[in-house]
């Protein structure tokens, strides 16, 4: 391994680490108890917000067998349906992170809108699946406020992954290699 590539390779690791750093940290800040109040607010899905944020922004710093677990530890934490939540995110991911070359492309608004509706479609498909299930849904106001907060998070996320690790466009043979693969 030339030097090149071995700091492309730390690069890569310290990426990763930063994410799960951050997923768990979003993860840990709903355990925070929030007195009286906290059964009627609704907070936005913010790791939501970050594994799509970097699936689009740097993709091999949020690969498959690093969004799992950090999914399954928030299902675990906030108490949801086992793996639900974490099937549907994934699925998410992996559509933007097919697409990331055209988000990275396109610009920040373009993937915005994408990951808003990408959430509205995983939390629709939540709904069916936890209808099915005969499992208690969470009624439609408290979803449309997590929905909205949510939306308007993800652009806070995105500057925050920014300015922990500058915001890089992606070089031309990055995006050939990308492709290719």
């Amino acid at each position: 391994m030339n030097e090149s590539n071995g700091r492309l390779f730390a690069n890569v690791v310290f990426r990763r680490m930063v994410f799960v750093a951050l997923a768990v940290f979003t993860i840990m800040l709903y355990l925070l108890p929030f007195g009286i109040f906290r059964q009627a607010l609704s907070l936005p899905d913010l790791v939501y917000c970050c594994v799509i944020c970097v699936v689009i922004r740097e993709p091999r710093a949020a690969p498959f067998w690093i969004i799992v677990p950090v999914m399954l530890i928030g299902d675990v934490f906030h108490m949801r349906p086992l793996g639900l939540w974490t099937l549907i995110v994934v699925c998410v991911a992996e559509a933007f992170r097919i697409a990331h070359v055209f988000f990275q492309n396109h610009g920040f608004v373009i993937a915005w809108i994408a990951a808003v509706i990408g959430y509205l479609v995983a939390l629709g498909i939540q709904q069916i699946a936890l209808i099915l299930l005969f499992v208690p849904t969470p009624p439609l106001g408290q979803l449309f406020t997590m929905f909205v907060l949510t939306g308007v998070a993800y652009p806070l996320v995105s500057l925050v992954w920014a300015g922990l690790l500058g915001n890089r466009k992606p070089h031309r043979a990055n995006t050939d290699r990308a492709r290719v693969r």
